[in-house]
C-alpha cells in the first residue's frame, strides 16, 4: 500500500515466471489494467526471470516487485501463485481470491465491490 494514488484502489496480484497458471492470468491482467491499477509481486522469483517473464508475456502491472523469499507474501498469508487481493484507498484488504482471476470472478465478485469503493 502508498505505491497507487492515495484514495485509489489497486489489485495486489502475487505471481510468478515459473507458474503456468499466471501465464493463463495475465492475459486477462492485460485486459483489465485499464479498469484498475495492478501491482505485481513476483513471489519466490529471481529478477532476472521476473523480468524476461515480463517482456515475453507482456506486464499488466502498474509495478512489478520481487519478494525473492516469500516473507512480503507470507505476512498477507499467500498460499501460491497466483493470488490477487482488492487493496481500498485506504490499504485494508477487501477482496482476496486464490488461483487464476477470471471474467466471472471479476465481474460478479470483484466489480461490485470496487464499484462501491468509487462510489463511497
Amino acid at each position: 500500500p502508498g505505491i497507487v494514488a492515495s484514495g485509489e484502489p489497486y489489485l495486489l496480484n502475487f505471481w510468478a515466471s515459473w507458474c503456468v497458471t499466471c501465464q493463463a492470468e495475465s492475459r486477462f491482467l492485460r485486459m483489465i489494467s485499464d479498469e484498475v491499477p495492478i501491482i505485481g509481486v513476483a513471489l519466490k522469483d529471481a529478477p532476472e526471470s521476473a523480468t524476461r517473464w515480463l517482456r515475453e508475456f507482456g506486464s499488466p502491472y502498474q509495478f512489478s516487485y520481487i519478494d525473492a523469499d516469500g516473507h512480503y507474501a507470507e505476512l498477507l498469508g499467500v498460499q501460491g501463485a497466483p493470488e490477487t487481493f482488492l487493496i481500498d484507498g485506504d490499504g485494508k484488504v477487501r477482496f482476496h481470491y486464490q488461483g487464476l482471476l477470471q471474467e466471472t470472478v471479476w465481474r460478479e465478485r470483484v466489480m461490485p465491490i470496487l464499484q462501491g469503493l468509487r462510489n463511497e
